[in-house]
């Protein structure tokens, strides 16, 4: 029976009653979900300890961090972007192929005058050699205490980390070459000649060892097969990939995963050699740096899921099942760095001009 059916019940008092436990049973829900939210948030997000929450205060009065990298850039954008949004801390991006990054840091240091704050590139040997003058700053931060990150692998004594690596896949314009590509021997096809990309070796020492890898998976043969193309030559993955997009090359021998460009309906496939060779991006704190405790957060933020995510993406990851990576740095066939002797390099270096450069 309703108010209005009923004399003796008012029914101003009971909508008073009714409007009454509405409110309360709303207040009780928001506080729920408040405190279901801070619980998440806590999870998400263990405790900061106090000493490196200094870290984080001081890094932000710091400002911002320089990052010289060999990295794509794409994905130095987005860590870039993402670290800023986090913290507030601007990162300055210098990006480039590792022997002018590396020369440019032992100008800076020799001159006592380091712009660069963190470093990555792939010669192992060169943060080595440097690592034994002092240069490094070991890190800090509580990623590195992450048990998915295996510390004992791809953390040295010296504080050089790995951040993640690039895998070499081949890749093709589908426009120039509609059945694919699934095999090595595939780019040896006398239809291709002037239009397949490789990758000097003159960029790093880690090409070197790519090179000597597709001589042992192929036979020694291989290499005088793919100078005998006439290829064109880039310096680095990256402008042979755009070559290939553009439609300059109609095969690569060695691109990143074109993920991303397929997505964009660019006109090109990739195919993933197994094993695929591949090599990992190293990572310094410059013990010099004019800006320490951003140089420290911003190497813990690399190694994060949500920074494994950014640089590993259409590459390699440090950390297992990493979203967006092609792989992870454990399944890779990694160059050996001890391996690749001086004189090794510099005679191969020499052989692959004359071979690939001569009588064009």
């Amino acid at each position: 029976m309703s108010c209005a059916q009923n004399v003796g019940v008012s029914c101003s008092k009971t909508a008073a009653r009714r409007r009454s436990i509405f409110r309360s049973t709303r207040i009780v829900a928001v506080a729920v979900t408040i405190l279901v939210a801070a619980f998440s948030s806590a999870q998400a997000q263990p405790p900061v300890s106090p000493e490196w929450q200094k870290v984080i205060d001081t890094a932000k009065k710091e400002g911002s961090v320089t990052l010289y990298s060999s990295f794509a850039p794409s994905n130095l954008k987005a860590l870039g972007d993402a670290f800023t949004k986090l913290y507030g801390v601007k990162v300055n991006v210098l990006r480039d192929v590792d022997t002018p990054l590396m020369t440019k840091v032992d100008a800076e240091n020799s001159s006592k005058n380091p712009l660069a704050d963190v470093l990555t590139v792939t010669d192992l040997g060169y943060f080595n050699s440097r690592g034994s003058k002092g240069w490094w700053a070991k890190p800090v931060g509580p990623n590195f205490d992450d048990p998915q990150f295996d510390r004992t692998k791809y953390l040295s004594n010296d504080g050089v980390f790995i951040t993640g690596g690039f895998v070499y896949v081949v890749g093709w314009n589908t426009d120039a070459v509609p059945k694919g590509i699934r095999s090595y021997d595939d780019v040896l096809n006398p239809v291709f000649a002037r239009k397949v990309g490789v990758v000097d070796p003159a960029v790093s020492v880690a090409t070197v060892s790519f090179y000597d890898y597709l001589a042992e998976r192929n036979g020694p043969k291989y290499i005088d097969g793919l100078a005998a193309l006439r290829p064109q030559i880039f310096a680095g993955m990256l402008p042979s990939g755009q070559a290939l997009t553009s439609g300059q090359v109609s095969v690569a021998i060695a691109v990143q995963a074109l993920t991303a460009e397929k997505a964009q309906g660019a006109p090109v496939d990739y195919w993933v050699p197994s094993p695929a060779w591949g090599a990992a991006f190293r990572t310094g704190i410059i013990a010099a740096s004019t800006h320490p405790n951003a140089a420290q957060l911003l190497a813990n933020f690399m190694i994060s899921r949500q920074g494994q995510e950014l640089l590993g993406k259409n590459g390699v990851s440090v950390l297992p099942d990493v979203k967006g990576a092609v792989t992870s740095i454990k399944d890779l066939v990694l160059y050996d760095p001890t391996a690749l002797k001086p004189e090794h390099v510099e005679a191969f270096r020499t052989e692959f001009k004359t071979k690939f450069t001569g009588n064009r």
